[in-house]
């Protein structure tokens, strides 16, 4: 069963007039099973529907107050041993009642008989909702994991090429001037769109690979910046501690360079830093930008970063944005353990 199938049945069984439906199937069908059991001992059919409709009145009875009260009470919270002996206490009564009612159409109806009828039905459908219940969290889990892979997924596929169309340009620049420095950076850029195509489609990868993406980015807006930026990444710390969602910096760096260096015609810079320790990971990214020159928003910076840390990261990342007259700073902390 897939997950839209999944979602199908979570939205149908939390509905309520759904939920009187299946229960009164469900006691109908307990009502049908039990006449068939007791029909061969008892003395006319109309004992016998009268025995199954008060067996199956009085297990309802049990059934409910154990859903509505005692469960909540005690089984939810942990509290086995009273909800197992308020339950017993509950069967007991509900048997004893049972018996009385018997007694009246088939004399020989013992009490044991009533007790062990109700407590293996009763124990039995309990089972079955607490097995229900557990299909339907289970199936809203994986519908939301479901909603948020996709979500991810498609948050990580906005993330700006603009990149790429930068580096064929200064790679065909390279080699109209016969450049030595052609083959690395025609690899450095193969070794970026490999990781885009190979890496970025899993949940998590190595630290170690992303720095090594994030740098070779660098390198590539190095070539093409010149003289026109100065720009530096440095590391600090061991980056083989962690891993972290691929595609998670780039963008930071991607924004500095659009929104910032790509608006100076001379003076630009850029530094980007990052902090290792064994529970957290701290990026930093600052750099330059002319405030008389505004671009639109392509809605794959900032704000996109931040929708997938707050669904890969709930309440353990801390990202501060700061706006100067004519410098923007960026930095993100991941809470790891």
């Amino acid at each position: 069963m897939n997950a839209t199938n999944n979602k199908r049945w979570v939205d149908l069984l939390a509905d309520p007039q759904a939920k009187i439906i299946l229960a009164l199937f469900g006691w109908i069908v307990y009502f049908l099973f039990a006449l068939f059991i007791v029909s061969a001992s008892m003395r006319s059919f109309e004992d016998a529907f009268t025995h199954s409709a008060v067996l199956t009145l009085v297990t309802a009875l049990v059934i409910y107050i154990n859903s509505e009260y005692l469960t909540p009470r005690f089984f939810a919270q942990g509290r086995y041993i009273p909800w197992l002996v308020v339950f017993l206490v509950l069967n007991l009564l509900g048997a004893i009642l049972l018996t009385i009612f018997s007694n009246n159409i088939y004399p020989f109806f013992s009490f044991q008989r009533s007790f062990i009828t109700l407590l293996m039905s009763s124990f039995l459908i309990f089972f079955l909702q607490l097995l229900l219940n557990y299909l339907m969290q289970y199936w809203r889990w994986e519908a939301k994991a479901n909603q948020l892979d996709s979500e991810v997924k498609l948050l990580r596929a906005q993330v700006n090429p603009h990149f790429l169309f930068n580096s064929l340009n200064s790679i065909y620049s390279l080699s109209l001037d016969k450049d030595e420095r052609t083959p690395e950076v025609t690899m450095k850029l193969s070794q970026i769109m490999r990781y885009m195509v190979d890496r970025a489609g899993e949940d998590r990868i190595k630290l170690e690979e992303e720095i090594s993406y994030l740098q070779d980015y660098i390198d590539l807006e190095k070539l093409r910046l010149g003289d026109k930026a100065e720009i530096s990444f440095e590391v600090k710390g061991n980056t083989s501690l962690h891993q972290v969602e691929p595609l998670l910096l780039i963008p930071f760096v991607e924004n500095a360079v659009r929104h910032g260096l790509d608006t100076m015609r001379s003076g630009g810079y850029l530094k980007a830093g990052l902090q290792v320790d064994h529970r957290s990971i701290t990026f930093q990214c600052k750099n330059a930008f002319n405030p008389e020159i505004k671009r639109t928003s392509t809605g794959t910076g900032i704000a996109n970063v931040r929708k997938r840390l707050e669904k890969l990261y709930p309440g353990r990342f801390d990202l501060y944005v700061h706006r100067a007259e004519n410098e923007f700073t960026v930095e993100l902390k991941l809470h790891l353990s």
